[in-house]
């Protein structure tokens, strides 16, 4: 798996959505943010894998549906196994929650709906651009229906965790990386993993994502909240 930098001035940017005046719409948004520069504009799932593996993209933007039986969510996993540290930020108005949890499982850092307000985008891609994951708050409404594969939400006062498990929990949801976890805890990389595979076990999920997600719906951090 490959890794690209980001560009030390602004972040390169795919568009991929099927739909013109969206398109139009999303294009106008991103030339209003200085730190954006939009690389290129694709329609289909075949069409930005060709464009991502000839061209520097740092994040893409991309619709949930991309025509028939195409997804973004099918492009999320492709473009994050050709470049592990591309970002993926999703603006559609799909709001299922089997396909919203799909394209968190598949690596999603930002997602986000068109009827929101313009603001909720922007934040999303400020957010994406500092490295943190960002959900429209529509999302957190959905989560109880997503937060394990029975859709049986485990409660976090049900759950017993340690004081250690909630404060990498708490930082995992602010979007800090491993190394930062285990300086801020003074603790070694193997005892962090040790912590995380705990905490996957009892919170019953199988990424960051969804220990994020438990820690925005029970209050334990802000949406958005870095510091």
């Amino acid at each position: 798996m490959a890794e690209r930098r980001y560009s030390s001035e602004k972040f390169q940017v795919l568009i991929v959505e099927d739909h013109f005046t969206t398109t139009k719409g999303i294009r106008a948004i991103l030339g209003e943010q200085p730190q954006l520069e939009i690389v290129g504009e694709r329609s289909s799932l075949k069409e930005a894998i060709i464009f991502i593996e000839k061209n520097k993209v740092d994040i893409i933007v991309t619709d949930l549906h991309l025509g028939i039986d195409q997804t973004g969510i099918e492009l999320t996993a492709k473009a994050k196994q050709l470049y592990a540290d591309i970002k993926v930020v999703f603006h559609t108005y799909e709001e299922r929650p089997s396909f919203i949890k799909d394209a968190l499982r598949a690596g999603a850092d930002a997602y986000t709906f068109k009827n929101d307000d313009e603001y909720e985008f922007v934040l999303a891609l400020t957010q994406v651009c500092k490295g943190k994951r960002y959900y429209s708050p529509r999302v957190t409404d959905l989560l109880q229906e997503i937060t394990n594969e029975e859709d049986e939400e485990i409660p976090v006062s049900s759950i017993k965790l340690t004081d250690q498990e909630k404060k990498i929990m708490i930082l995992i949801a602010k979007g800090k990386n491993n190394n930062y976890i285990a300086q801020k805890l003074n603790i070694n990389a193997n005892t962090l993993s040790s912590h995380r595979k705990n905490l996957y076990q009892k919170l019953g999920v199988s990424s960051d994502v969804f220990v994020s997600i438990y820690a925005y719906k029970y209050g334990l951090v802000k949406m958005g909240e870095t510091e």
